[in-house]
């Protein structure tokens, strides 16, 4: 019998939210958003992203109030 390894270990991984280059925005099974891998120019544009977001979501929450 062969074991799958790696099914294993992507199972644990979680849902894969975006991608930019190489990097990958995950949701973790806990609940942890974690950016893994990727080049400084792919994790840059990420962070950007999430920025952008984020700041989109904070004021879309203040008009809210």
């Amino acid at each position: 019998m062969r074991l799958n390894v790696l099914g294993w270990l992507k199972l644990d991984e979680g849902e894969m939210l975006a991608t930019f280059g190489n990097a990958r925005l995950v949701n973790k099974l806990t609940g942890k958003i974690e950016l893994v891998g990727g080049s400084d120019e792919d994790r840059v544009s990420a962070r950007e992203f999430v920025a952008f977001f984020l700041l989109a979501l904070r004021h879309r929450t203040q008009d809210v109030s």
